[in-house]
């Protein structure tokens, strides 16, 4: 519990502080930013998929 406590105040106290969102993205903004986002996506063929979760 204590380091907890630790944890809580240095966090507090040294880490940024960030202003709450305004809202929820909008649908046009997901738009945009999948926009954005599509030039720096891979392109090719998948040569292999794997997951973390599954065994």
């Amino acid at each position: 519990m204590l380091v907890n406590i630790t944890l809580s105040s240095f966090a507090k106290d040294h880490l940024p502080h960030y202003e709450t969102d305004e809202a929820a993205l909008t649908d046009q903004d997901i738009h945009a930013i999948k926009q954005a986002a599509k030039p720096k996506l891979p392109k090719g063929k998948l040569l292999r998929k794997t997951s973390l979760l599954e065994t």
